[in-house]
């Protein structure tokens, strides 16, 4: 039997919010994130292509923008980050966390202890 071991550092929370992703060559995609961890992101898209010569390969860097709200507010937080995984409709975001302000930080940390993407505000 083969154990399942996971071997993220991070825990990650299944939260579907909407988001953007813009690499570093101007191709925009839209999409949602599937799960949410301090690390990385995993967003869906139905612009995604897998394989090489696809529009997204491990390594292309970009600005991921995450929609969500606080309380009655929807808020954007951007945040750099670098292509990890590519399959047929989702990919996986290494996000820069030490690049977020304090405040996208303490959201982040909200957004993945609730697991949604609407959070109570202070």
């Amino acid at each position: 039997m083969v154990q399942n071991i996971e071997r993220r550092k991070f825990i990650r929370k299944r939260v579907r919010m909407a988001c953007a992703f813009s690499m570093s060559s101007g191709m925009m995609f839209y999409g949602n994130t599937v799960d949410v961890s301090l690390q990385g992101v995993c967003m869906e898209s139905p612009s995604f292509s897998s394989g090489s010569g696809g529009p997204l390969n491990p390594g292309d860097s970009g600005l991921l923008t995450l929609r969500f709200r606080i309380g009655d507010k929807e808020e954007n937080m951007k945040v750099r980050c670098q292509v990890m995984h590519v399959a047929a409709n989702g990919v996986g975001l290494s996000i820069r966390y030490a690049d977020l302000s304090k405040k996208d930080q303490d959201n982040l940390g909200k957004i993945i202890a609730s697991g949604k993407a609407n959070i109570e505000e202070d």
